[in-house]
């Protein structure tokens, strides 16, 4: 089944960067906070178990909700209901500004309720953002434009994790939360003002008539006979002037009639006169042609990038065949790839969230460390990590499998993270450089496999696919945060690590094959 989409070549990228903006706008928080967690702990007084639970409940928030807004964002189109996700998520962190302070007295129930709110109003960014860029782009840089928008994370989670702690620490909580407020406000009017679906498909033009066919040279009429000359003394016939003849008619025209002899010039008997050719009947008018039966459509590839560019009123409009590999009426909850690519994507992010959420309390806590040396790590993490994600869809696009590369940086962070467990105890640049690399690595993956998920479902049910695989993401972001302290407290620091090389590894298998060719 194939979808035929008009747009304004430009306003794509329009499209595009709201999507990022309202993805950093949330990455910011979910990166940011869990870096002020040594600051978070003793500001509200909570132990390394109640913070563990605190900032996984946005993760919690993300996982229970991420399905639901993936199946409105199909029903309601992404504008509807990315809107109502920032206008929600901003008017929460400002009520916590204004009520969820360290000084408010808030309990630690209370402010794992507000991020665990925090995050289910905000997953609605993952598939509303996420379909828009299905639906604007073609598959021939569908892969690039989704890691751009998945490189918002990373980017949005490093001005979170350089701004956060440091106004945490100089100006409290209330002030992270009005600054989280601003972002999800600036990135509603850029929602509201510029987000729009595409425009309706261009109907297919009718079949050009058929020229009309040339009208055949018109004849001339015959030339008259020259005149008889008038009789006058008779002229004596020259030999070397012989008896005029009659001139060979023109190809397609009527011969003209021989000249009779002169009448004072007698013919010559020795030479007789050319006879004349007869002439050549007019070509008759061909008949008008019919206009040629219109081709039947061919076969569509499910991943044509197919492009024609059509210039209309000094604007190039793009109609481009937008592949859905699942038909209509089939759920991409039931396709068993679908769950291959979530799951997967979910063992991934462990090493990524245990990194993110706990270099700074290994840092501090088993190294003595500077929050200078955690922010430097996992800036250098999240950083990386987004610029891979562009240089691995933008591979893709030119022909690489996205499974293949699912599977080699599953393999490639288990290295890394292996080296964090073996390098606890190594110099300080050492064991940062590792977890840095670790979680590098572990951020590398995710423009690619929410192309994937998202081409696997279609574009009609992107957002259902996009929904499922947030829910595996941010289910295993939660997790991760409240797996990590009880694991510290039975093993060390090597083992929490270790494990996390582990759950990358067992990415590897479960993503699906290589596509055949």
């Amino acid at each position: 089944m194939t979808i035929t989409k008009t747009y304004e070549t430009r306003h794509r990228w329009v499209v595009l960067a709201i999507g990022v903006a309202a993805q950093a706008s949330f990455a910011a928080m979910i990166s940011g906070l869990p870096v002020t967690g040594v600051v978070m702990r003793d500001a509200y007084g909570l132990t390394t178990g109640q913070l563990g639970i605190v900032l996984g409940g946005l993760g919690l928030g993300i996982a229970l909700s991420d399905i639901a807004w993936g199946l409105l964002t199909d029903r309601l189109g992404d504008r509807r209901v990315l809107l109502t996700g920032l206008l929600a998520t901003g008017a929460l962190t400002a009520a916590m500004a204004c009520a969820a302070a360290p000084a408010d007295g808030v309990r630690p129930a209370a402010l794992a309720a507000c991020l665990f709110a925090a995050g289910a109003l905000g997953g609605s960014v993952n598939g509303a953002s996420g379909r828009a860029v299905m639906t604007w782009f073609d598959d021939g840089r569908r892969g690039l434009a989704m890691s751009i928008r998945q490189t918002a994370i990373p980017a949005g989670g490093a001005v979170g994790v350089a701004a956060l702690p440091p106004l945490a620490a100089a100006h409290g909580f209330r002030a992270v939360y009005l600054v989280l407020t601003a972002f999800f406000a600036l990135s509603a009017a850029a929602t509201w003002h510029w987000l729009r679906e595409p425009g309706p498909a261009r109907p297919a033009r009718p079949p050009r008539p058929a020229r009309p066919a040339r009208s055949p040279h018109p004849t001339h009429p015959a030339r008259p006979a020259h005149p008889a000359h008038p009789a006058g003394p008779p002229h004596p016939a020259s030999p070397a002037s012989p008896a005029h003849s009659a001139s060979p008619a023109h190809p397609g025209h009527p011969a003209h009639p021989a000249s009779p002899a002169h009448p004072s010039r007698p013919p010559d008997p020795a030479r007789p006169p050319h006879p004349a050719h007869p002439a050549h009947p007019a070509s008759p008018a061909h008949p008008e042609r019919p206009p040629y039966p219109a081709r039947p459509p061919g076969p569509v590839r499910p991943a044509s990038p197919v492009r024609s560019v059509v210039r209309r009123g000094g604007r190039a409009r793009v109609a481009v065949p937008v592949p859905a590999a699942v038909p209509r009426g089939r759920s991409p909850l039931l396709d068993a790839d679908v769950w291959r690519v979530a799951l997967a994507s979910a063992l991934l992010t462990v090493p990524q969230f245990a990194v993110l959420t706990f270099t700074g309390i290994f840092l501090h806590d088993a190294r003595g460390a500077g929050g200078a040396v955690a922010s430097a790590a996992v800036l250098v993490a999240q950083l990386g990590g987004g610029a891979a994600r562009i240089w691995t869809g933008r591979r893709t696009d030119r022909g690489g499998d996205r499974r293949s590369v699912i599977r080699v940086i599953g393999v490639l962070a288990a290295v890394a993270m292996g080296g964090a467990a073996v390098l606890v105890h190594a110099p300080l640049p050492l064991t940062a450089g590792a977890l840095a690399l670790g979680g590098l690595l572990a951020n590398a993956w995710h423009g690619v496999a929410y192309t994937e998920i998202a081409v696997l479902a279609g574009a009609d049910r992107a957002g259902t696919a996009l929904g499922l695989e947030g829910t595996a993401v941010f289910g295993a972001a939660f997790v991760t945060p409240v797996a990590v302290p009880p694991l510290l407290g039975a093993t060390s620091w090597t083992a929490v690590w270790a494990c996390a090389a582990a759950a990358a590894l067992l990415a590897v298998p479960l993503t699906p094959p290589a596509r055949r060719r």
